[in-house]
């Protein structure tokens, strides 16, 4: 209806025209809480206002309705119908809804957005020369928390992604880079819906390593679903796993991270591993640290080989390290081993020793000549060395019962107390020898003991 009006004049209403939409020229799409307003151009265009979009909650269905219209957002429900496709560029895991051509200038899509955040969505013509539409931002919901998601240094979480596998775990992508032994590394523990959004809620979180020998951190709760743990492993190992858990088990289950790489530190020292000792990356309490076991006592004499290792403070094998190192035992005996120095053979190097006196003090020191630095010397446990089987005998002879001093000169006719002492071929005394002992001398006369005593 148009009215004419002018002064002194009555007013003048025309009858109904009839306005007929233009040439079709762009797409609109509506979403839930909308309505299209025809012919309005100001903001928002082709809509009323007043009517933001309605907030949609992850992975609920929801239709958005796409219009063909003039240039001034007028629907043309007659001529030719374009196919349109409904996209959603900000959601990459969403299932998209199929392509399908207007009727009567209108049709309904139905969308389900996985990712909990603002989003748009795309409106565009496959076989036609329109104007696409992209939406206002529509504001995604999380779900209900029903899981627990470990994110290690490497990945990236990413909300929405509920396809995976084995090498593209869901949820987010990359893998955990590797950890280095003594310094500390951190996840970041999210509380999230069905599909990976990060939900609002403070559960307490328990998190643990496989390392028996780390510094884990205490429990604590989520801030606004989020929490960053920080923690130390000591062992170097090409898989070592973290695993996270609620204070509500039953809801959200036990989570784990794997593998994650640690590496060793940097150099530190060199270890002294004798027989009957095992090395334990990682371990430094309770004593031995560094290994398992006690050192197996050794004969005197007798070879046996003793293992330098080059470490980092926590114990873990330099298996790079190629250094020279010189090993030497606290035995003085000239019979006993001088080896020669020896480069390191990935990290590690067995070195035979043979070790005379008897004791149970004997050690044996490492000492890295050509490391660039160097770095500290080792010193062994104390290893007991046992004499050799009895091959000689020595006799003592003494006034009395006192055999601290040894008579060299003795008056004929005078009683004297004789101990007969057996020793190994290097004079060390055979505490295990038990034998009957015949004493003879070339005094035909002299009065011999016959049954001495075995002390």
């Amino acid at each position: 209806v148009a009215t004419a009006t002018a002064d002194g004049y009555a007013q003048h209403n025309t009858g109904n025209i009839t306005v007929t939409p233009g040439a079709a020229a762009k797409l609109l799409a509506l979403l839930p809480g909308e309505q299209a307003a025809p012919g309005k151009n100001t903001a928002p265009v082709g809509k009323t206002d007043g009517q933001p979009p309605s907030a949609q909650a992850s992975n609920g269905a929801f239709t958005i309705t796409v219009r063909l219209v003039d240039a001034n957002w007028n629907q043309v429900t007659s001529g030719g119908m374009p196919a349109v496709r409904v996209r959603t560029p900000d959601d990459n895991y969403d299932l998209e809804p199929a392509t399908q051509t207007l009727s009567g200038g209108s049709a309904g899509f139905v969308v389900r957005l996985l990712r909990a955040a603002p989003q748009s969505v795309e409106a565009l013509a496959t076989d036609m020369p329109l104007t696409f539409y992209q939406t206002p931002m529509l504001t995604v919901n999380t779900g209900t928390p029903v899981k627990l998601q470990a994110v290690a240094p490497g990945e990236t979480a990413v909300p929405g992604k509920a396809v995976g596998g084995a090498a593209d775990p869901t949820g987010k992508t990359g893998s955990p880079l590797p950890a280095t032994a003594g310094a500390f590394y951190s996840i970041r523990v999210n509380q999230t819906d069905t599909y990976w959004n990060v939900t609002n809620t403070t559960p307490t979180i328990t998190v643990a390593t496989n390392d028996q020998f780390d510094t884990e951190p205490s429990p604590a709760a989520l801030a606004a679903g989020t929490r960053l743990f920080s923690f130390t492993l000591q062992t170097a190992t090409g898989g070592a796993s973290v695993s996270v858990w609620s204070d509500n088990p039953v809801i959200l289950a036990t989570v784990t991270v794997s593998p994650i790489p640690v590496l060793a530190n940097s150099a530190s020292f060199l270890q002294v591993l004798l027989p009957g000792e095992t090395a334990v990356p990682g371990k430094l309490g309770p004593p031995p640290s560094g290994k398992n076991g006690a050192p197996d006592s050794q004969k005197s004499g007798e070879g046996f080989n003793v293992a330098v290792r080059s470490v980092d403070a926590w114990y873990n094998l330099i298996s790079t390290d190629t250094r020279t190192v010189r090993l030497r035992s606290n035995d003085a005996h000239p019979s006993a081993t001088v080896p020669v120095d020896q480069p390191l053979l990935n990290g590690t190097i067995p070195f035979g020793m043979t070790v005379i006196i008897s004791r149970s003090t004997t050690t044996f020191t490492a000492t890295d000549l050509t490391g660039t630095p160097l770095i500290s010397s080792g010193t062994s446990a104390n290893l007991l060395v046992r004499p050799g089987a009895a091959s000689q005998f020595e006799v003592v002879t003494s006034s009395f019962t006192d055999f601290s001093m040894q008579t060299s000169t003795l008056t004929a006719g005078t009683q004297y107390n004789l101990r007969l002492v057996a020793r190994d071929p290097f004079l060390n005394q055979d505490t295990d020898y038990i034998g009957t002992v015949k004493m003879e001398s070339d005094d035909l006369t002299a009065d011999l003991p016959n049954s001495p005593t075995n002390e």
